[in-house]
């Protein structure tokens, strides 16, 4: 419950839910999940009243299946990093519909996603800005894999995700690579990424933009201290 009331239209009355009910036999588990909420209005972003997000999850021993809204993080984030900070409107999570396979065994780890995310925020390039009510929208589809591989001295890492923009035809194609070596008193991680992304023009022709990306972290322990 947030509630506050204060000077120049501020006030603000939030109420949420949340509700989970889970089933564990020796062989599976299984979950739902629920997100009530009820903002009237909220103090960031938009009216909400009733179910927010949903989850239904089955999981075993090797593998598990998710469907509704669900968050994932491939590596350390640099090509998918899905986060939910309620407080300030910001969600990049897979909304209602999304579907998420994880299938792990041995020194093997596959997954699996399929979904549509609608991030949103409030900005001063567009008209009727408001800081507390969004008036920029995204809907995007997503849908990619994820494959690891992890042995005693050397984790590795493949992705490649595909998103499309269909309100305004533009599709990227993301695709990188990780490795990360752990010693006794550190780790070394790297990670590359390309991505292409294309626009339809006018006259059916296609805008192309290409990028890439780097990301290095070494971290070493010394006693009590890290660098």
């Amino acid at each position: 419950l947030r509630y506050g009331d204060g000077e120049n239209d501020y006030s603000y009355d939030e109420i949420y839910f949340d509700v989970g009910i889970t089933l564990n036999q020796p062989e599976y588990r299984l979950e739902a999940l629920f997100n009530l909420e009820f903002s009237n209005p909220p103090e960031i972003g938009l009216k909400e009243e009733g179910i927010n997000d949903f989850l239904f999850g089955y999981y075993n021993e090797n593998f598990s299946v998710e469907f509704g809204n669900f968050y994932e993080t491939w590596g350390r984030g640099l090509i998918l990093n899905q986060v939910d900070y309620q407080h300030l409107d910001f969600d990049t999570g897979a909304s209602t519909g999304g579907l998420n396979f994880e299938y792990s065994k041995d020194d093997l780890s596959l997954s699996i996603i399929a979904g549509q995310i609608e991030p949103r925020k409030s900005t001063t390039l567009l008209g009727n800005y408001n800081p507390r009510i969004p008036n920029y929208l995204l809907k995007q589809d997503i849908y990619g894999s994820d494959l690891t591989l992890s042995s005693s001295d050397l984790i590795m890492g493949f992705s490649l995700l595909f998103t499309d923009q269909p309100d305004n035809d533009i599709s990227s194609r993301i695709g990188g690579m990780r490795f990360e070596k752990p010693y006794n008193k550190g780790d070394l991680f790297l990670s590359f990424i390309h991505k292409t992304s294309e626009r339809k023009g006018t006259e059916n022709n296609l805008e192309t933009d290409k990028g890439n990306g780097i990301y290095l972290s070494n971290v070493n322990y010394i006693n009590d201290w890290a660098i």
